[in-house]
């Protein structure tokens, strides 16, 4: 056997010791939910809003000059036909305004894989395989999710109100960062 081939043989031996390592390294560690990490993060990887979730508000983008500007005091808020959000100051009023309320008024986005007209008990079950609580209500028509900081309330839609809890579609969905109030003082 030349020296060669003791190389390649040598070099393959490698490869197949590495190939395995990794193998078995995949197979040792357990799946991780999808809630562990930065919700945020989360959020934005998993849903199609048209902007990221807590950005900090730039008054030079030019893809917020597409939405109708509304008049707020405390915030900068922004809306069409589908979706309405607030950028505030976080995580207390008197810090850098970013994106901390978004509310979807149509099935044109999604938060989290859940769109307006979605089934609400599916898509309930949906936000708790990320980690969100349910509250407790005593009103099925609206429901309220919270992990941390981050709530997510869930509006149903009735003409009726004798629809089944099974039955309720989401009417609209919010999601709202807590942000302290802190009193605009005086420094």
């Amino acid at each position: 056997m030349g020296k060669k081939d003791i190389i390649v043989r040598s070099i393959a031996v490698i490869a197949i010791i590495f190939i395995a390592s990794i193998g078995i390294s995949h197979i040792r560690k357990p799946k991780k939910p999808a809630y562990e990490g930065d919700m945020v993060s989360i959020i934005n990887t998993n849903s199609n809003l048209p902007v990221e979730y807590m950005c900090k508000f730039d008054e030079n983008d030019l893809n917020l000059k597409k939405y109708d500007r509304l008049n707020n005091y405390m915030s900068y808020d922004f809306e069409d036909k589908d979706i309405l959000f607030s950028y505030y100051g976080y995580p207390n009023d008197e810090s850098d305004f970013y994106l901390g309320k978004i509310t979807l008024i149509t099935n044109k986005y999604n938060l989290l894989g859940i769109s307006v007209g979605d089934n609400m008990k599916k898509s309930i079950s949906k936000l708790e395989e990320y980690g969100f609580k349910l509250e407790d209500s005593n009103n099925y028509f609206e429901r309220s999710l919270t992990y941390d900081d981050i709530t997510i309330s869930i509006f149903a839609y009735t003409e009726t109100y004798e629809e089944s809890e099974d039955e309720l579609t989401v009417d609209s969905i919010h999601i709202e960062v807590e942000s302290k109030y802190l009193g605009n003082r005086m420094y």
